[in-house]
């Protein structure tokens, strides 16, 4: 069955609302993260005293964080956009579905990043690199025995499984299934949704890269201070992570 853009239109912007308030959350669980970092690993005195550095610092992290979920956020948009060309029943009701399993994967391997971060910095006082791909390496038994070792597996596998129920049940409640026909709006003509979709594709892009120059953000530009607090307050785990799996493997 194919649908008029009447109906369409407003399930799709509905649909761009939900990855939007998703994003937001994803967006929050990191910065709540930031936030545990700093007053776990950070001296909040030396914070105190360079205030605007710190500032600058958070803004950075923003942006860090930032480009993370834009380029999660991606694809989602890109399947709910394509909705507004085929505007068929099956299609249109698979898109929730494909968003709430995508966003929910990601979401957990993000947060998996952000806790292995965390205590991979208390033990090494350094964010992920290569040294936790060695910790993971080896017969079972050995890596059984380092994880346990250098992350605290007691309290964190239970509040992993509690974060998944959570998601899965958030997720599913934002995302659920929902009938084309109770959406009506007045639709928006061609140059309108190409002038809407185009502006926000440039900002998922900008965002995604996390600068307006030709160079993309990357963790060289942490180091933009000499107080070294700062300059580990803006990286996130994912980042480091992400820079750690270049090096070992490329």
């Amino acid at each position: 069955m194919r649908y008029s853009s009447e109906k369409t239109q407003p399930y799709i912007f509905h649909q761009y609302g939900q990855i939007l308030k998703v994003g937001s959350l994803i967006l929050l669980m990191m910065m709540c993260f930031r936030f545990f970092f700093i007053f776990k690993f950070t001296d909040l005195v030396l914070l105190k005293k360079n205030l605007p550095t710190t500032f600058e610092g958070l803004f950075l992290g923003l942006r860090f964080d930032l480009s993370v979920v834009a380029i999660v956020a991606s694809l989602p948009f890109l399947v709910s956009t394509i909705g507004l060309i085929f505007n068929r029943e099956r299609f249109l009701y698979f898109i929730p579905y494909f968003n709430r399993f995508w966003l929910f994967i990601f979401s957990i391997i993000i947060m998996a990043v952000l806790i292995c971060d965390v205590n991979f910095y208390a033990f090494h006082q350094q964010h992920l690199s290569n040294e936790f791909f060695e910790v993971c390496s080896g017969p079972l038994n050995d890596i059984i025995y380092r994880l346990s070792r250098h992350y605290s597996l007691a309290l964190w596998i239970p509040v992993l499984l509690l974060e998944i129920v959570g998601i899965w049940f958030l997720l599913k409640r934002i995302f659920r299934r929902e009938r084309i026909d109770l959406f009506y709006a007045q639709p928006i003509g061609k140059e309108g949704i190409f002038a809407l979709l185009f502006s926000i594709l440039v900002l998922l892009s900008f965002l995604s890269r996390g600068n307006f120059s030709e160079k993309s953000l990357s963790l060289e530009d942490a180091a933009f201070s000499s107080i070294e607090h700062v300059n580990e307050l803006s990286v996130n785990g994912v980042m480091a992570f992400n820079r750690a799996l270049q090096t070992q493997f490329y």
